[in-house]
C-alpha cells in the first residue's frame, strides 16, 4: 500500500474554499473529474484543511485558544468542526419544560472509540471483481492536484454503456465500492413502452443482501442489531412515474431498492450517520441484478471512558441548551420519549479520529413534532 493519507476530492467541477474564522478567503481549489465512480469516490476532505487552517488562523489573527481540550484521558474533546459533522449545531436556544417518559439513561460502557478508515486489502478486491465478472488489471488512480488516490478495477464497454463495472477502494477515504452504470431504468424501444419491472421486494432485497457478507469477509455479527436483538436495516427505494398507454393509467414503478445495514460497536450503542459513515449498502435492479455496494465501516479500539449522567443532569443540558441538533426549529416544550447511547458518524469525508458516545434523546412537542437531540456525557471528571 502506498504511504499516508492525503485530503482531496475527484469531482466534475467543484470549486472549495477555505476561510478564517473571520470568513476571509485563505485558499481556494477547482477539481474536476476522471470517471463517474472517481466522482463518487475520491472525495475531498477540506474539512480537515480548514480546520487546520482554522485553528492556525485563529491563533495567529486572534490569539484565541485551541479548540481541541485534552480531557485527562488519552482522548480529545470533539471540536466545534466535528459536531456539525456529526450531531448538526448547538441548539439555538432553551427549552421550556421537558417532562421525561423514557428509560433511564444508560450508565456503563460508555467507550470512547479511536477511528480510522480501513487498510487496502487487495485480495478483497481482486474476489469482488471475480464475484461479478469485471475483467482488468487494478490501476493506481490518482489526483496529482489534490495528492487524492485509490486502487481500481475497471471494466469498459463502448457499445453498452450499461455493462460498465468498476470495483475500487480509495486509500484517502477508505470508502469501498462496487458500482454499474445500470440505475434500474428500462425501456423497451420497438414497443416504445417500460417493459415490466422486477426489482427485489424488501424480504427477497434483505436476503440477497445478507448472502452477499461472506464476499466481504463480513457476518451478522459485525451488524448492528436492535435492542430487541433483530438486526438493524433499513431500506432505500428509487422509482419513476410515468402515464401507460396500454392502460392509460399513470404508474408508479420501483427501479432500484437497496438495503442499508450498520456497524456493531463493540460495547453496543447505536450508530447514528450522516451518509456512508459506519454504513453498508447493496443496491438492486431488475431481475435482482446487484448494481452497488457501498461500504464504509471505520476500525474501532476503545480508547477510553466518558462518565455518563443522569436523567435529571440530561434534563438540566436540554433545558440549558447545551446538545445539538439537526432541526432547525425545537418546540418549547418537550416530552422525551427514548434515551439511547449513540455513536454519531460523518461520512467518509469527515476526519473523524474519535467516535464519541452521545445520548441520543427522542422528544416529542406539544404540536406533535418529534425532534431529537444529542447531549454529550461527560468528557471531564
Amino acid at each position: 500500500m502506498l504511504p499516508g493519507r492525503f485530503t482531496g476530492r475527484n469531482a466534475r467541477a467543484i470549486t472549495f474554499t477555505a476561510m478564517d474564522h473571520r470568513q476571509n478567503l485563505i485558499w481556494t481549489q477547482t477539481i474536476h473529474s476522471r470517471s463517474s465512480i472517481w466522482r463518487k469516490l475520491t472525495t475531498l476532505r477540506i474539512h480537515q484543511i480548514r480546520s487546520w487552517i482554522r485553528l492556525f488562523a485563529w491563533l495567529i489573527l486572534a490569539g484565541g485558544p485551541v479548540t481541541w481540550c485534552w480531557s485527562g484521558s488519552s482522548f480529545p474533546v470533539p471540536t466545534e468542526d466535528v459536531l456539525e459533522r456529526t450531531v448538526g449545531y448547538a441548539l439555538p436556544s432553551r427549552i421550556g419544560e421537558v417532562l421525561w417518559q423514557a428509560d433511564q439513561p444508560r450508565q456503563t460502557n460508555l467507550a470512547v472509540y479511536s477511528a480510522r478508515p480501513p487498510d487496502y486489502d487487495e485480495k478483497l478486491m481482486r474476489r469482488v471483481a471475480a464475484a461479478f465478472g469485471v475483467r482488468g488489471e487494478i490501476e493506481v488512480c490518482r489526483d496529482e492536484p489534490t495528492g487524492a488516490f485509490g486502487y481500481l478495477i475497471r471494466e469498459l464497454n463502448p457499445t453498452n454503456r450499461l455493462s460498465q463495472r468498476e470495483v475500487a477502494f480509495i486509500v484517502t477515504t477508505g470508502a469501498f465500492r462496487y458500482g454499474t452504470a445500470d440505475n434500474g431504468w428500462r425501456w423497451d424501444a420497438k414497443k416504445k413502452a417500460h417493459p415490466e419491472y422486477t426489482v427485489p421486494s424488501k424480504e427477497e432485497a434483505r436476503e440477497k443482501a445478507l448472502a452477499l457478507l461472506p464476499l466481504l469477509n463480513l457476518s451478522t455479527n459485525d451488524l448492528e442489531h436492535n435492542r430487541d436483538g433483530r438486526l438493524r436495516y433499513s431500506v432505500g427505494e428509487s422509482a419513476i412515474s410515468y402515464n401507460d398507454r396500454a392502460s392509460g393509467q399513470r404508474k408508479r414503478e420501483i427501479i432500484q431498492r437497496s438495503i442499508i445495514f450498520f456497524q456493531r460497536v463493540p460495547c453496543g450503542g447505536a450508530t447514528s450517520n450522516v451518509g456512508d459513515g459506519g454504513q453498508l449498502s447493496f443496491t438492486f435492479v431488475s431481475e435482482g441484478k446487484v448494481t452497488g455496494i457501498e461500504w464504509f465501516f471505520r476500525e474501532l479500539a476503545e480508547a477510553g471512558q466518558a462518565k455518563p449522567k443522569s436523567r435529571q443532569e440530561l434534563i438540566k443540558d436540554i433545558k440549558a441548551g447545551r446538545c445539538w441538533t439537526w432541526y432547525q426549529n425545537v418546540p418549547r416544550f418537550l416530552t422525551i420519549t427514548d434515551c439511547e447511547l449513540a455513536y454519531p458518524q460523518g461520512n467518509s469525508l469527515t476526519c473523524q479520529p474519535y467516535l464519541w458516545p452521545f445520548y441520543m434523546v427522542t422528544g416529542v412537542g406539544e404540536d406533535g413534532r418529534r425532534v431529537t437531540l444529542f447531549v454529550p456525557p461527560k468528557w471531564k471528571d
